[in-house]
């Protein structure tokens, strides 16, 4: 089962915290929540600017503690063969696993590491011109995790269009 995920978050060259994150599950589902309590020290105009202004307003639901998020992803990402995708793996999986404390304190079903959409466009050798348009101006994790599997959607149709072309030649 494959799970795309985005992160919103603060780094001022010391600190990198969560501020959102979002899980898009390929079957449908989906998970967004704002971190209470985010440390607001470490904002930059940027995320001022672009961030911010997308969080949901404070009394949401969605705003819940690092623990109840570290608890609900726990049982909203279930079953075997797991694969968690982004397009900013060295980022959004760092925040995911530090909701959880240390590396070994992930859950046992998942995997070790975040495959990054960067990387397959590089592999396959699509262009930025060629990738799908992003959503515009827009910085909410769970647009961004939407659009995640939808650029995981057209990167394998990519693939498939390229190996069946080999398959011919």
């Amino acid at each position: 089962m494959r799970y795309f995920v985005d992160t919103e978050f603060t780094d001022d060259g010391e600190r990198f915290e969560l501020i959102s994150i979002a899980v898009v599950c390929e079957d449908g589902r989906e998970y967004y929540a704002a971190v209470q309590g985010y440390d607001s020290s470490a904002l930059t105009p940027w995320i001022e600017e672009h961030v911010l202004p997308n969080l949901p307003p404070q009394g949401d639901p969605s705003w819940k503690s690092r623990l109840q998020i570290r608890d609900d992803l726990a049982a909203f990402v279930s079953g075997s063969d797991i694969e968690f995708w982004t397009m900013c793996a060295w980022a959004d999986w760092s925040l995911v696993v530090r909701l959880f404390g240390r590396f070994e304190d992930v859950p046992e079903t998942w995997p070790m590491a975040c495959w990054d959409l960067w990387q397959l466009e590089a592999e396959l050798g699509v262009t930025r011109a060629e990738r799908l348009p992003e959503p515009e101006g827009v910085h909410n994790a769970l647009i961004d995790a939407r659009y995640h599997h939808r650029i995981h959607e057209s990167l394998r149709s990519v693939q498939s269009r390229r190996a069946a072309q080999l398959h011919q030649a």
